[in-house]
């Protein structure tokens, strides 16, 4: 890519928080990093291949510049 071609590239990073484990104000603590994130609804209900059910989490994403 040539210098005068901006890029229009992000880096992303999907992370997975479980509610138990996260502080009670982990979306503040997102916000205050000034960082663009998206958050899933709560994925309770979520079954793994033996059919137990998996422990409740979001998927995050976070998308620097």
């Amino acid at each position: 890519m040539s210098k005068s071609v901006k890029s229009n590239r992000t880096l992303n990073w999907d992370i997975i928080v479980y509610p138990d484990s996260a502080p009670a104000n982990w979306r503040d603590i997102l916000d205050e990093t000034h960082i663009e994130w998206a958050c899933s609804p709560l994925h309770d209900k979520d079954i793994n291949a033996t059919g137990e059910p998996k422990k409740a989490h979001y998927h995050v994403v976070l998308c620097f510049p």
